[in-house]
């Protein structure tokens, strides 16, 4: 792919919506490339993340084999965003299923970035704080029906 497709791409990722487009072409142009095979291991759950992995094509099986959860994530899905940000693991095992090209965001890349570019850095300062606020209302819901599962 070539650096505006890659630009482009990342663009349209709902995590990557707020980063200015000069900040989306330093992104795309520090990532790294990889192509996997089908049954090709992108990473193993427990693995230290260094950044997110952006789907270009293909697909690829996310599995937790301790809890037999599967899912599957294709073109234009981001694994571990949190891992553009803080230092963390792996949380499942990602296997190509099909030929599949990714591109790599270090954290320490993307990290650069938001301090050169603050209105990305504010972007996902509001993108996280506000899908936190709907995981809250969401917990307080579940809350709320366990609550009344408790009263009968």
């Amino acid at each position: 792919m070539s650096l505006d497709q890659d630009v482009a791409v990342l663009a349209r990722m709902p995590a990557l919506r707020g980063f200015e487009p000069d900040a989306l072409r330093l992104l795309a142009f520090a990532a790294t490339h990889a192509t996997f095979q089908p049954g090709d291991l992108l990473f193993e759950a427990g693995a230290v993340a260094e950044g997110a992995v952006a789907i270009l094509s293909g697909r690829v099986i996310l599995a937790d084999l301790a809890l037999d959860i599967r899912a599957e994530a294709g073109p234009g899905d981001l694994l571990d965003e949190m891992a553009m940000y803080v230092d963390t693991e792996r949380a499942v095992r990602a296997e190509a299923v099909e030929t599949a090209t990714v591109m790599v965001l270090p954290r320490d890349m993307v990290r650069r970035v938001l301090v050169e570019f603050p209105a990305s850095a504010a972007a996902v300062r509001d993108s996280l704080s506000g899908r936190l606020d709907q995981l809250s209302d969401e917990i307080g819901q579940i809350g709320q029906r366990l609550g009344k599962l408790d009263a009968e």
